[in-house]
């Protein structure tokens, strides 16, 4: 089964909604996706060259980005526009758009590829679009209002396990949705300010970000209790493994740097500076790179994973996403 990263988040700061994106690497590897907001496109960047090749314009607020297993379809939640766009990725262009609910905002594929969920945010619900049809076949309610004690607060990361059973939320409480039933199976024990989470690949292990204690969170899947805290950087944000699992990258948005993790102690190992607000991360195939969007700065910062270093600056015209 091929494993896929895809990372979402919503970073609530002093300046609120100031962060909140996903960026998307094609499953060979040979490209990079960055939704520009204010823009209303996706930025398609050729790996091999650093360079933008395309740019496909979408509706009003792109927001989430997530692709399938085959690379084919990128979906693009417009947050604005109350739709999903779906991107065929071999020509470029917008293939079809789906009508969902207020607010969509972060997005997660099955790993068969025969479903699509769309968190919305701060509506308490995931919309399950079918991938054949392009109709939204449910909606699934995730808790309360945020004012109010409840498992849910509005969405605000989304990730789904290998095996595509479960769906896991980011929110105020967390929440942990059977995909089978499509009905709230449990809370996930988040911290106060959860920001993002991923899977390692077996799924045994699901890693959430906390911008109230500045760690990473490390939660048993087996008995759904946290077994570790990581002590990161200020306000940390978007956060991505590698292929194999043993490496985890997370973009401290507060401090500018990306703090690279040794999973197996649960401890920082280094601190990598690339400025202007990080704030999503993902890691190609190999694991060889890894792939930052900055906000402040227009850019995507690529960082060799062997020498934890920047090796390039792209420029991708407004800022990626959020502003």
């Amino acid at each position: 089964m091929r494993w896929q990263v895809v990372v979402t988040f919503c970073l609530v700061l002093s300046s609120v909604n100031e962060a909140r994106a996903q960026v998307a690497m094609h499953p060979a590897g040979t490209y990079l996706y960055v939704p520009n907001f204010d823009g209303k496109f996706v930025a398609v960047i050729d790996t091999s060259t650093n360079a933008v090749v395309a740019t496909v314009l979408v509706s009003g607020g792109a927001r989430g980005v997530a692709i399938d297993p085959t690379g084919t379809r990128l979906y693009v939640s417009n947050l604005w526009d109350d739709s999903v766009s779906v991107i065929d990725t071999t020509t470029n262009t917008v293939s079809a758009t789906v009508p969902v609910a207020r607010s969509p905002n972060g997005v997660a594929v099955a790993p068969s590829g025969a479903h699509v969920y769309v968190m919305h945010h701060f509506q308490n619900k995931v919309s399950v679009i079918d991938a054949v049809s392009h109709t939204v076949t449910a909606t699934l309610a995730t808790g309360k209002d945020r004012r109010e004690i409840g498992l849910s607060a509005g969405p605000l990361g989304i990730a789904l396990n290998p095996a595509g059973t479960r769906l896991y939320l980011a929110n105020t409480a967390g929440v942990i949705i059977d995909t089978t039933t499509h009905t709230v199976s449990g809370a996930l024990p988040v911290r106060s300010r959860p920001t993002a989470l991923a899977l390692n690949p077996t799924g045994t292990r699901v890693y959430v970000t906390d911008g109230g204690s500045h760690s990473v969170s490390v939660i048993d899947t087996s008995k759904n209790v946290e077994v570790a805290a990581i002590p990161v950087g200020h306000e940390p944000a978007g956060l991505a493994l590698n292929p194999t699992g043993t490496r985890m990258y997370v973009a401290d948005y507060g401090d500018n740097t990306v703090s690279v993790i040794d999973v197996a102690r649960n401890t920082v190992i280094n601190k990598i500076l690339v400025h202007q607000r990080p704030f999503a991360v993902t890691v190609n195939p190999m694991g060889t790179r890894a792939y930052v969007a900055s906000p402040g700065g227009n850019n995507v910062w690529v960082i060799d994973t062997a020498s934890h270093t920047v090796i390039a600056t792209l420029a991708v015209g407004r800022p990626p996403v959020g502003r």
